[in-house]
């Protein structure tokens, strides 16, 4: 598989890491997840906004530096903002390097039961109230770029081959 920069999508609790794990476990992709970079700095005394910016700023950089590297990134966030787009294909343009996306979903039991079962890091939500909260934030909108939509309540081998599916499709090009 040549070289790819994926983009995971959708809201806490949907699969996304698990799905974005599965993809490097079967690729050799290298996984960065925004909330291990996050967390640290709301951790550190920096409070939400400026922990996120910084945050997808390093996200953005460490990926950059992967990618120059010659391999392939899942970058696991919740591309929430019109910015992590434009950035990703940003990136992806200036390494010519394919970029595609993956929005996971879930039906909301699912993913309560998920939000409920986890040990959240301080930058995760836990619970379906805060996903509600934030998804009514100012800058928050739908995913309208083309990606591939997944419903993670299949078994993950589904999902995965799905992925993998898409990640390979000339058409996705």
């Amino acid at each position: 598989m040549r070289q790819f920069l994926l983009q995971m999508a959708g809201e806490p609790g949907t699969g996304k890491s698990t799905l974005a794990r599965a993809i490097g476990r079967s690729t050799g992709a290298v996984v960065l997840d925004k909330d291990y970079v996050k967390a640290p700095l709301l951790d550190g005394g920096l409070s939400e906004d400026p922990a996120g910016g910084l945050a997808y700023d390093v996200f953005f950089a460490i990926a950059a530096s992967v990618l120059d590297q010659g391999h392939s990134i899942v970058l696991d966030s919740p591309a929430f903002f019109p910015g992590v787009l434009d950035r990703g294909q940003k990136l992806a343009r200036k390494t010519k390097t394919p970029y595609r996306i993956i929005e996971c979903s879930c039906d909301q039991r699912a993913q309560e039961a998920r939000l409920k079962s986890r040990r959240p890091l301080s930058s995760q939500l836990a619970s379906m109230d805060a996903v509600r909260a934030t998804m009514q934030r100012p800058g928050i909108v739908a995913l309208e770029a083309p990606h591939l939509s997944v419903d993670t309540t299949r078994p993950e081998f589904e999902c995965l081959k799905l992925a993998l599916s898409y990640l390979v499709a000339d058409d996705a090009r």
